[in-house]
């Protein structure tokens, strides 16, 4: 049994310059580094976040709410080209950028309420190649690894959130920048 995931690689690299959307998005988002519950302590996250887009939109996890309020004509290029490639509609997008091989993100499920009971997740990588790891939540020995690189797009669809989870574990690897760019559809407003 494989994860629900579709995997495009080299995607963005059919219609993009990746290595000027990385710069471009680099010097564009305004990346903040949020304090986030873990085992019952807050920590701040291992990696710099952005949220972006309509107004009055919000997102929360792990006790911490992000609100869309700015719509860079970068990501609004971004989004018309995923709506139109893969035939899903979005409205927002959170931007995560790993600036080593420290920065990371835990195992998790994107499984909160306003993105509805199966939310499906568009994923795009640019920059340094990660591994993105994948562990059925019921099955332990069901493990699935692939390796991001610049320029892919991974659809994590409908069944991905309720029955697996998945990470960017740390390596000592000497890596440099990444910009992971994921995009989903909020469902209720929470503000």
């Amino acid at each position: 049994m494989l994860p629900p995931i579709h995997y495009f690689p080299w995607a963005l690299q059919r219609q993009y310059n990746t290595h000027q959307l990385l710069h471009a998005l680099q010097t564009q988002l305004n990346r903040q580094q949020y304090p986030i519950r873990m085992f019952g302590k807050t920590v701040m996250q291992p990696r710099l976040v952005s949220f972006a887009w309509d107004t009055g939109i919000s997102y929360t996890y792990s006790q911490t709410m992000l609100t869309g309020s700015w719509r860079p004509p970068l990501l609004a290029q971004l989004k018309t080209f995923i709506q139109t490639q893969y035939s899903i509609v979005l409205n927002s997008v959170l931007c995560n950028r790993y600036r080593n091989g420290h920065d990371s993100m835990g195992r998790h499920a994107d499984d909160e309420p306003e993105l509805g009971p199966d939310p499906v997740i568009v994923s795009m990588s640019l920059g340094a190649s990660r591994t993105f790891a994948l562990k059925h939540k019921k099955i332990a020995w069901r493990n699935h690894r692939i390796v991001l690189h610049d320029g892919d797009i991974l659809i994590m669809d409908r069944g991905c959130q309720t029955d697996w989870l998945h990470a960017i574990p740390k390596t000592t690897k000497p890596l440099t920048d990444r910009i992971n760019l994921t995009w989903r559809q909020i469902i209720n407003n929470t503000k």
